[in-house]
């Protein structure tokens, strides 16, 4: 599970944010690891559509997701996940999609076989939310 790759370009200057980040040297360490090991990054849905067909989920998948809908998914994480032949799933916040994450690059991961999903309205740390608040934010 990532939220955000750091980077020059794509610095993390949110404390709050700063323990959700990877800098974008270790996450490219990280699916290296992955490849010399034998394992496959996949998507979300890639996993529910084995469990969907009754099918156990090979033992070297390895489900990959990044929360959010930040601008370094797009620049630097789908490129690296590409390199390896990786897929993975892209929670993105509704809110963020006319800014840190356009709708034309929602479609090229889309092209590029990464499947993306909903991760709510607003970037909000859902547990703090009363029930009501949750029901508007979704």
């Amino acid at each position: 599970m990532y939220h955000r790759l750091e980077s020059p370009e794509c610095p993390v200057d949110s404390a709050q944010e700063r323990p959700w980040s990877v800098p974008l040297a270790e996450f490219d360490r990280q699916m290296a690891r992955l490849r010399e090991t034998g394992r496959l990054g996949v998507s979300m849905d890639q996993i529910h559509s084995e469990l969907a067909a009754g099918r156990d989920v090979p033992a070297a998948w390895v489900g990959l997701t990044f929360d959010d809908g930040n601008a370094s998914d797009y620049r630097h994480a789908l490129p690296i996940l590409t390199g390896y032949g990786f897929h993975a799933t892209f929670f993105v916040c509704a809110d963020r999609i006319q800014g840190e994450m356009p709708p034309a690059q929602l479609r090229e991961l889309r092209a590029a076989g990464m499947h993306v999903g909903s991760h709510a309205v607003h970037h909000v740390f859902m547990t703090a939310l009363s029930a009501v608040e949750e029901e508007a934010d979704v």
